[in-house]
């Protein structure tokens, strides 16, 4: 096979990221992908699937609405591949998957037999002449010029905090919980109750007339024959495009209602416009204030007066490395000084100055400023430096730019496992994929 298979000029690799809520399909090299897509697919009563905003968005009689995806992990595979098909050859125009070779992205923890259930689709389904796994973190990483970074990524279901030391996830500081995007959702959809008022999707909206704040919604409704899981999934898209326009994350200080805040007036589908205002930075603060009573009170902790402690660093820095923090939920702040801290002592210089972040969720207004004060509060005295891109694109699809990246390297060639070697190896994959997609 010719090294121009591996990523060269005349045929370009294929790039899939698939998260829990988008799917991002393109060629190598370029600077973003060509295909987005929702992860969600819907099925209807005859068990036929539709992928695609036009189709999953679209009210239909018994069209349920289902995701492949479970904490992060690939759970229906065959959805998956009829997803990614999908994806390459209606959106894409891909002719032949079979002539590109393809890098598909995994979070670090992804288990072996998921990591084997991929490439036997990459190789035995869509026929690549070559394969790589790529660490989701890692190529976040790429995707803003560094080897070695602290990657904190901030999605719709997971949190993942992961130190990079020269293109390889260091175990022993990863931390993931499922505080995420979901999470503020469900803050939203429990204010609203209390208010109480019950989100009307746009599609069940026949006409509306706009009213004034706090008054009554006027609107014809449209009868709804369509399933709750398609329903549940238009409420959610409400509570995202809320997020987007009114979510503010207090910058200095954990919030409280003390704080004097500016109003914002959101209009829902059937017209009604409430104004929010303290709950606009109460619903985020969820990400970084977690009342569980397990969780670490740093404001308590002791120093010796110069807030060094004998190992060199200060209390708050070091303590969290013999925290067993398994089955708890922080903020994350204290998620971030958690996974740290479980580093080599030499290295937390490194990763406070290399500071990656990327993640829908992290978009909110006033996210990036907040976790540079947290992490200052928690390492005072330490050079921080935060990587956020402006630009919306590059955060929420860094782990795809970085695959991009990364499979249009000319020395990337060798890496690429070849289908010729993934048969050599049919008994032992678990080995080759171990051994070559680290």
């Amino acid at each position: 096979m010719s090294s121009a298979i591996y990523g060269g000029d005349e045929i370009s690799a294929l790039v899939i990221d698939t998260g829990s809520r988008w799917t991002r399909i393109g060629f190598a090299g370029e600077d973003t992908p060509r295909c987005v897509l929702p992860t969600f697919y819907g099925v209807n009563a005859e068990g036929k699937r539709y992928f695609g905003e036009n189709h999953i968005f679209r009210p239909q009689q018994q069209l349920e609405i289902k995701n492949p995806m479970k904490n992060g992990w690939i759970e229906d595979w065959d959805a998956m591949l009829e997803l990614w098909e999908y994806g390459l050859e209606q959106v894409l125009q891909v002719d032949d998957p079979s002539e590109h070779p393809i890098l598909v992205t995994e979070p670090f923890n992804n288990p072996p037999e998921k990591r084997q259930k991929t490439l036997e689709l990459i190789f035995d389904v869509l026929g690549a002449p070559a394969a790589y796994l790529a660490k989701q973190e890692v190529c976040a990483a790429f995707s803003n010029g560094k080897g070695t970074a602290c990657v904190i990524d901030v999605g719709a279901e997971r949190t993942t905090v992961a130190p990079v030391l020269d293109g390889f996830v260091l175990q022993a500081g990863y931390r993931v919980q499922d505080l995420a995007g979901a999470s503020l959702n469900i803050a939203l959809e429990e204010y609203l109750n209390s208010i109480p008022y019950t989100v009307v999707p746009t599609y069940l909206v026949k006409n509306k007339q706009v009213v004034p704040v706090g008054e009554p919604p006027k609107f014809d409704l449209q009868e709804r024959t369509t399933t709750d899981s398609f329903h549940a999934l238009q409420v959610q898209r409400v509570y995202e495009a809320w997020k987007e326009e009114c979510a503010q994350v207090c910058t200095s200080q954990p919030f409280t209602r003390d704080v004097a805040v500016e109003e914002r007036v959101f209009q829902f589908p059937d017209g009604k416009s409430i104004s929010f205002g303290a709950e606009r930075y109460e619903i985020p603060e969820r990400l970084f204030t977690v009342d569980t009573p397990n969780s670490p009170n740093v404001e308590e902790e002791k120093t010796d007066g110069k807030g060094k402690d004998s190992k060199g660093g200060t209390d708050q820095q070091n303590n969290a490395a013999d925290e067993d923090i398994s089955g708890r939920t922080v903020g994350l702040g204290l998620l971030v000084r958690n996974s740290i801290s479980a580093c080599d002592v030499d290295l937390r210089t490194t990763m406070l100055s290399n500071i990656v972040v990327c993640g829908g969720t992290s978009l909110m207004q006033g996210f990036t400023l907040r976790l540079q004060n947290e992490l200052t509060k928690l390492y005072p005295g330490s050079r921080l430096k935060i990587h956020a891109s402006g630009h919306s694109v590059e955060r929420t699809c860094a782990s795809w730019l970085g695959g991009s990246i990364l499979a249009s390297l000319g020395t990337f060639h060798q890496l690429w496992v070849s289908k010729a070697e993934y048969e050599e190896n049919i008994n032992d994959k678990a080995t080759l994929i171990e051994k070559r997609c680290k």
